[in-house]
């Protein structure tokens, strides 16, 4: 995963594909308005667990550039929870003494977030596990705008996953 060639996360025991999004009863019935779930880490009696909206799994990786990518979101969020704590510090890919720094640059970008002087989808202003996976999502998605746009949270991020995505968009074209 990432580039890290050994690391695997024993947090997983099964990747389950729903026909569509679904609502907090797990249900995908045809009602738009109660199916808004896209995936999920589970917890409790789904700790294991992870679920997928098809669909849009598929769309996320479709080519084109989105604001979301369903797939990207739950992995990282299990990244995030590999330590036991869902807190937007994966403390499994970063040194301990570099938590702080990370923390202080979540409020520094929360803040610019909310003054509306950056692109970052505000669904990063729900808590510190939402920004790290939002920010992760915008990384992978669109490196190169993150990188001109917000280059030090760009920066972080390369550190944290011990790579440069662009570079590996590059080699697949």
């Amino acid at each position: 995963m990432f580039a890290f060639p050994y690391y695997g996360n024993p947090n997983v025991r099964e990747v389950l594909l729903y026909p569509n999004s679904f609502d907090d009863s797990f249900q995908t019935s045809t009602e738009v308005d109660h199916r808004n779930i896209l995936g999920m880490v589970g917890n409790g009696f789904l700790k294991g667990e992870v679920i997928l909206s098809k669909p849009d799994l598929a769309h996320a990786f479709d080519g084109q550039r989105h604001a979301n990518n369903v797939g990207i979101h739950e992995f990282i969020h299990l990244i995030d929870k590999a330590d036991d704590d869902t807190d937007g510090i994966p403390e499994n890919l970063m040194e301990h003494s570099c938590s702080l720094a990370w923390l202080k640059e979540i409020k520094r970008d929360i803040v610019r977030i909310e003054q509306g002087k950056d692109d970052i989808n505000p669904y990063a202003l729900t808590n510190n596990a939402e920004f790290f996976v939002v920010v992760s999502e915008y990384f992978f998605d669109d490196p190169k705008k993150m990188q001109q746009k917000n280059l030090e949270l760009y920066s972080y991020l390369s550190t944290i996953f011990h790579q440069n995505p662009d570079e590996y968009r590059h080699v697949a074209k």
